[in-house]
């Protein structure tokens, strides 16, 4: 009985983490993918073991399993003496996508001061919306930089930590 209730808690929260990434735009069912590749015992499941766990459609699954390989967000696996394809969530896929909006703030930002160079003889209100917008990506791009380095330090702290007590 106490399984059961685990497994519904689980299948709560798998759910949860799906209605979250539908606030940012993504599909629920990677999200529900997502959560569940983290929650689950053993850590690498076959596509079917996923579809099982989440009554989902092989359709869907297949789909999103790609969106979320695409993302780096999970890894397809082969394990010896299996056929099967595992699916594992990727350690790290948070860290490279915030990476990646560095880059993407980076290029935008190259892209609004082309637009200002390209206004600098019009009126002052144009150039003056794209700084506003400039400034905002400026800061975010520094603030998540010094973010991921600070995390990375903290996380070789903690690691280092675990080495000398284990």
């Amino acid at each position: 009985m106490k399984q059961d209730s685990k497994k519904v808690k689980k299948l709560e929260y798998v759910e949860k983490l799906g209605m979250c990434f539908e606030a940012i735009g993504l599909p629920r069912m990677s999200g529900r993918i997502f959560a569940w590749l983290l929650v689950c015992n053993p850590p690498e499941q076959t596509a079917a073991q996923i579809a099982e766990a989440l009554g989902a459609s092989r359709s869907s699954l297949s789909m999103n399993l790609r969106l979320l390989a695409h993302f780096n967000m999970i890894e397809e696996v082969a394990l010896k003496g299996e056929r099967s394809s595992f699916y594992i969530s990727r350690p790290g896929s948070l860290l490279d996508a915030m990476q990646a909006k560095i880059a993407f703030f980076s290029k935008l930002k190259a892209l609004l001061r082309e637009g200002m160079h390209i206004m600098e003889s019009d009126p002052p209100e144009p150039i003056d919306r794209l700084d506003g917008v400039y400034d905002i990506y400026n800061f975010m791009e520094n603030e998540l930089a010094q973010s991921i380095e600070r995390y990375r330090f903290e996380l070789a702290k903690k690691e280092n930590s675990r080495r000398s007590e284990g």
